[in-house]
């Protein structure tokens, strides 16, 4: 959170200060499905918890997890979106995950108890076959020129019950936990109208082409 130069406390670091101090915690790790399940929900206007809601995403990333005979895959091995979305991802993020890629980056816009607005980003990393997720919580939104101990003062409860809401997730039910059939088919006519764009776009292109060519 903010200037890493600033505040550089190493992780195990903090993990000796809450074992020293008899402070118990748990490691959270951030999932796909989670992701997926976060995205749903902004489509369908409801809220991540009581207390938590994503209101936009800037930036989204597929790359991992293909479960396809590398031969077979002839997909990009990560692609990402980058700027404003609307509430659906975008054509390249969809054919990833038709690809088998799972989402392993999300930065957007969080609502904390309808007052404070949180701009987080999400990255998942695969180290020795194993995922790990990192949290970044920029400086900017509701901590925009505080003091770093008034950031802590409304990030740490933000925090906090975001991961209440993750632990929520992983006990719910599949129905609950996993986004409804409709909303992949929702992907599945997103991307097919950005590809119609995309042929309009490219036979205007072709035509602009070709007028340079006999020129």
């Amino acid at each position: 959170m903010g200037n890493k130069e600033q505040f550089n406390v190493p992780e195990n670091d903090i993990k000796n200060f809450l074992s020293d101090n008899n402070i118990q915690f748990n490691e959270i790790n951030i999932c796909h499905d989670f992701l997926l399940w976060v995205l749903w929900k902004l489509s369908q206007g409801e809220n991540i918890s009581t207390k938590i809601s994503l209101e936009s995403f800037e930036d989204l990333r597929v790359g991992l997890n293909t479960h396809r005979p590398h031969e077979f895959d002839n997909s990009p091995a990560s692609i990402t979106a980058r700027g404003s979305e609307n509430e659906i991802p975008s054509l390249p993020i969809c054919y990833g995950l038709f690809n088998n890629k799972s989402l392993n980056h999300l930065k957007g816009e969080f609502k904390y108890n309808d007052e404070n607005n949180f701009i987080l980003q999400i990255d998942i990393t695969r180290e020795g076959g194993v995922e790990k997720s990192n949290i970044h919580l920029y400086s900017s939104g509701c901590l925009e020129g505080l003091y770093y101990s008034d950031k802590l003062q409304l990030a740490l409860p933000f925090l906090y019950n975001l991961s209440e809401s993750i632990y929520q997730w992983e006990n719910y039910d599949n129905v609950e936990k996993y986004p409804s059939v409709d909303y992949l088919d929702e992907l599945l006519e997103n991307a097919k109208d950005e590809f119609e764009e995309t042929l309009e776009s490219f036979s205007e292109y072709r035509e602009n082409y070709l007028q340079k060519i006999n020129d």
